[in-house]
Order: structure tokens, then C-alpha cells, then sequence
């Protein structure tokens, strides 16, 4: 079995402008002043209370997916990525002390994940050129691929004893400031596909397409 690389967070951190984005917030919006300044004040605590950490391997797939890259018995890179509890706790606190403060909180924490991601990212393409192979492609289940292939990332990573991260029933993940990104790996090392491209994306209305 290969072996699990543990990486902790060194840069993530909320962005107001990617922010704004998950809340499809321009500037023209006449929320746009406030949500500003509630960022600005949530800004310091947001990032005192989130713990980013990741773990990758590589593997085989081993469920079918929706394309020819995802055959069952491909070589992949399994990876998944949390910013803790403590920030799910806050977002929760503050969603009943104040909706919008709350809803502030939320996606400023989908914005670290997501910059978390683009963190890991890296440290797996590094992982993968150092062994001579590249990165195809990246797919966040159920994008093309069925949410057992989750689970069993979830499994091969041991996510639970590694990061602190639970899986219900239903596949889905706790805390709820977690992902999983499985990738494809190619045979040139000189292709590296590690970070999201909006442009192989399946979520036509995700609002990060507009800004990417």
C-alpha cells in the first residue's frame, strides 16, 4: 500500500473577493458596503479557527465512473481536505446570533477551503514529479463519479483517525468544511491538471465560473 501523506495548512485563508463570489455579491449589490465590513471584522477570527490539514495517496479506482479516465483499476491520486471543527462550530453560533453575519461566516469558510485546495493541490503535484507521472485531471464526487467513490477515498485515507473527519450515511462528510478530490493520473509528467478548471466542470452555475 503506498504510502498517506499528512499536510498541513501554511497559507490558507478566506478571500473577499472569491467570498463575494460564492455569494454571487457585486458591486453594485446594496449589500455590497455591509457584507465588506462584516468580512473585515470576521476576517482575524476566521482565521485564528481554522485548522486546514490534507491527506493524498495514490491508489486504484475502483468504482466506475461517467468517462473513459475514470475506469475501474485507474491509477488516481486520492485526496481529501478539512478545515476542522471549530470553524463549523463558529458558523453555527453565529447563524443564531445573526443570519447574515452567519451567512458571512459560511461562505468566507468555503473560501479558505477552496484556497486550501489550490494549497494541496500543489504539495500533490510536487508528490507526483518527484515520481515521474502527471496530474490528468481532478473530480470532486458526484461530478462523474458516484459518491461510493467518496467513501472509499474516505476509507483508503483513513480520513477519520488522519484528519478528524466522520462520513455519514449518505456519504457525506463532517465537519462539513471538508472535500474530496480524486485525480487522474497520466503517464507524462509534464501534465499537471491539479487545480479546479471551471472549463471541465459539470456545475454549469457555480458562481466561481463567473470569476475564474
Amino acid at each position: 500500500m503506498e504510502e498517506i501523506i499528512l499536510y498541513e495548512g501554511k497559507s490558507a485563508v478566506p478571500d473577499l473577493k472569491t467570498t463575494l463570489a460564492f455569494m454571487q455579491c457585486t458591486e453594485d449589490n446594496p449589500m455590497y458596503t455591509e457584507l465588506c465590513g462584516i468580512y473585515r471584522e470576521q476576517e482575524a477570527k476566521i482565521k485564528s479557527i481554522i485548522r486546514p490539514k490534507g491527506v493524498f495517496t495514490k491508489g486504484k479506482l475502483r468504482v466506475q465512473g461517467e468517462n473513459d479516465d475514470l475506469a475501474v483499476g485507474r491509477d488516481v491520486i486520492y485526496s481529501m481536505a478539512t478545515l476542522g471543527s471549530e470553524i463549523v462550530d463558529y458558523i453555527r453560533k453565529k447563524s443564531e446570533e445573526d443570519m447574515l453575519e452567519g451567512m458571512m461566516v459560511d461562505f468566507m469558510a468555503d473560501s479558505a477551503l477552496f484556497s486550501f485546495g489550490e494549497e494541496l493541490s500543489e504539495e500533490i503535484r510536487k508528490y507526483s514529479k518527484d515520481r515521474g507521472f502527471g496530474i490528468r485531471r481532478g473530480y470532486e464526487p458526484p461530478n462523474l463519479l458516484p459518491m461510493e467513490a467518496q467513501r472509499n477515498a474516505w476509507e483508503i485515507l483513513k480520513a477519520e483517525k488522519n484528519l478528524g473527519i466522520t462520513m455519514t450515511d449518505g456519504f457525506m462528510l463532517r465537519p462539513i468544511k471538508s472535500n474530496g478530490t480524486i485525480y487522474t493520473i497520466s503517464d507524462d509528467p509534464a501534465e499537471f491538471n491539479v487545480k479546479h478548471d471551471c472549463k471541465n466542470c459539470d456545475m454549469k452555475n457555480c458562481p466561481m465560473r463567473k470569476n475564474r
